[in-house]
Protein backbone atom coordinates (compact mmCIF):
# COMPACT_ATOMS: atom_id res chain seq x y z
CA UNK A 1 0.00 0.00 0.00
CA UNK A 2 1.07 3.34 -1.20
CA UNK A 3 0.27 6.13 1.15
CA UNK A 4 0.46 9.84 0.04
CA UNK A 5 -0.41 12.89 1.89
CA UNK A 6 -3.29 14.35 -0.22
CA UNK A 7 -5.66 16.10 1.89
CA UNK A 8 -3.98 19.26 1.56
CA UNK A 9 -2.62 18.42 -2.32
CA UNK A 10 -4.12 19.24 -5.63
CA UNK A 11 -6.59 15.92 -6.33
CA UNK A 12 -5.34 14.70 -9.65
CA UNK A 13 -3.41 11.49 -8.55
CA UNK A 14 -5.87 9.26 -7.81
CA UNK A 15 -4.47 6.12 -5.35
CA UNK A 16 -6.64 3.55 -5.52
CA UNK A 17 -6.60 4.23 -9.80
CA UNK A 18 -2.81 4.03 -9.37
CA UNK A 19 -3.22 0.38 -7.63
CA UNK A 20 -5.00 -0.70 -10.15
CA UNK A 21 -2.52 0.66 -12.31
CA UNK A 22 0.29 -1.04 -10.88
CA UNK A 23 -1.82 -4.31 -11.48
CA UNK A 24 -2.38 -3.52 -14.99
CA UNK A 25 1.73 -3.29 -15.15
CA UNK A 26 2.61 -6.39 -13.48
CA UNK A 27 0.26 -8.57 -15.20
CA UNK A 28 2.06 -7.24 -18.40
CA UNK A 29 5.47 -8.01 -17.21
CA UNK A 30 6.32 -11.16 -18.59
CA UNK A 31 5.27 -10.07 -22.35
CA UNK A 32 6.05 -6.10 -22.13
CA UNK A 33 9.74 -7.31 -23.10
CA UNK A 34 9.02 -8.66 -26.41
CA UNK A 35 6.29 -5.99 -27.08
CA UNK A 36 7.08 -4.17 -30.52
CA UNK A 37 6.03 -0.88 -28.95
CA UNK A 38 8.20 -1.19 -26.03
CA UNK A 39 6.61 0.03 -22.41
CA UNK A 40 4.42 2.23 -24.54
CA UNK A 41 1.10 1.58 -23.34
CA UNK A 42 2.53 0.81 -19.17
CA UNK A 43 3.59 4.83 -19.47
CA UNK A 44 0.37 5.35 -20.97
CA UNK A 45 -1.11 3.98 -17.93
CA UNK A 46 1.32 6.06 -15.39
CA UNK A 47 0.33 9.00 -17.24
CA UNK A 48 -3.69 8.65 -16.73
CA UNK A 49 -3.00 7.31 -12.97
CA UNK A 50 -1.24 10.94 -12.45
CA UNK A 51 1.88 9.54 -11.55
CA UNK A 52 4.28 10.92 -14.64
CA UNK A 53 3.47 14.49 -12.87
CA UNK A 54 3.35 13.56 -8.99
CA UNK A 55 6.12 15.36 -7.95
CA UNK A 56 5.32 18.39 -9.79
CA UNK A 57 3.99 21.59 -7.98
CA UNK A 58 0.68 21.70 -6.28
CA UNK A 59 0.81 17.63 -6.69
CA UNK A 60 0.34 14.71 -4.40
CA UNK A 61 4.28 14.34 -3.89
CA UNK A 62 5.40 17.79 -4.68
CA UNK A 63 9.34 18.30 -4.59
CA UNK A 64 8.73 21.55 -2.83
CA UNK A 65 7.19 19.74 0.51
CA UNK A 66 8.89 16.92 2.65
CA UNK A 67 7.77 13.59 0.49
CA UNK A 68 11.02 11.70 -0.20
CA UNK A 69 9.51 8.58 2.38
CA UNK A 70 6.44 8.92 -0.18
CA UNK A 71 8.15 9.05 -3.17
CA UNK A 72 10.76 5.89 -2.03
CA UNK A 73 7.79 4.35 -2.24
CA UNK A 74 6.32 5.24 -5.18
CA UNK A 75 9.29 4.30 -6.57
CA UNK A 76 9.66 1.02 -5.17
CA UNK A 77 6.14 0.01 -6.30
CA UNK A 78 6.77 0.49 -9.80
CA UNK A 79 9.98 -1.42 -10.02
CA UNK A 80 8.26 -4.22 -8.01
CA UNK A 81 5.47 -4.06 -10.83
CA UNK A 82 8.09 -3.82 -13.65
CA UNK A 83 11.59 -3.11 -13.03
CA UNK A 84 12.40 -1.88 -16.36
CA UNK A 85 9.48 0.36 -15.97
CA UNK A 86 10.74 1.32 -12.92
CA UNK A 87 13.96 2.08 -13.78
CA UNK A 88 12.65 4.20 -16.64
CA UNK A 89 10.07 6.15 -14.28
CA UNK A 90 12.89 6.92 -11.63
CA UNK A 91 14.58 8.39 -14.73
CA UNK A 92 12.14 10.69 -15.10
CA UNK A 93 11.47 11.90 -11.77
CA UNK A 94 15.34 12.51 -11.41
CA UNK A 95 14.68 14.45 -14.38
CA UNK A 96 12.05 16.38 -12.78
CA UNK A 97 14.07 17.01 -9.78
CA UNK A 98 17.19 18.26 -11.20
CA UNK A 99 14.97 20.65 -13.54
CA UNK A 100 13.37 21.94 -9.77
CA UNK A 101 16.77 22.18 -8.57
CA UNK A 102 18.81 23.35 -11.24
CA UNK A 103 16.83 25.35 -14.06
CA UNK A 104 16.03 28.98 -14.05
CA UNK A 105 12.06 30.37 -13.53
CA UNK A 106 11.70 30.09 -17.05
CA UNK A 107 12.93 26.64 -18.00
CA UNK A 108 10.31 25.53 -15.21
CA UNK A 109 7.71 27.49 -16.40
CA UNK A 110 7.89 26.02 -19.84
CA UNK A 111 8.54 22.41 -18.71
CA UNK A 112 5.62 21.94 -15.82
CA UNK A 113 2.65 22.16 -18.65
CA UNK A 114 5.11 20.31 -21.48
CA UNK A 115 5.31 17.51 -18.41
CA UNK A 116 1.51 17.69 -17.55
CA UNK A 117 0.46 16.82 -20.84
CA UNK A 118 2.24 14.60 -23.25
CA UNK A 119 6.01 15.38 -23.73
CA UNK A 120 8.30 13.41 -20.91
CA UNK A 121 10.50 15.34 -18.83
CA UNK A 122 13.06 14.81 -21.28
CA UNK A 123 11.35 16.47 -24.25
CA UNK A 124 10.39 19.20 -22.28
CA UNK A 125 14.08 19.98 -21.64
CA UNK A 126 14.86 20.13 -24.86
CA UNK A 127 12.40 22.96 -25.17
CA UNK A 128 14.07 25.01 -22.43
CA UNK A 129 17.41 25.19 -24.45
CA UNK A 130 18.90 22.30 -23.22
CA UNK A 131 21.07 20.30 -25.21
CA UNK A 132 21.45 16.62 -25.32
CA UNK A 133 24.82 14.81 -26.53
CA UNK A 134 24.84 11.43 -27.81
CA UNK A 135 27.50 9.19 -25.74
CA UNK A 136 28.47 6.90 -28.49
CA UNK A 137 28.22 9.52 -31.53
CA UNK A 138 30.71 12.08 -29.22
CA UNK A 139 28.97 15.05 -30.10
Amino acid sequence: MIETPTQTKNQTFDLLNFEDTLEKIKSQAIWSEHDPEGLKKEFQWLKESGALKIVLPGEALDFNQPNMPELLNLLKAVGKANLSVGRIFEGHINTLYLIHLYANAQQKKEMVPGCSRSRSSFRSLEHTGTKWYSVLSGS
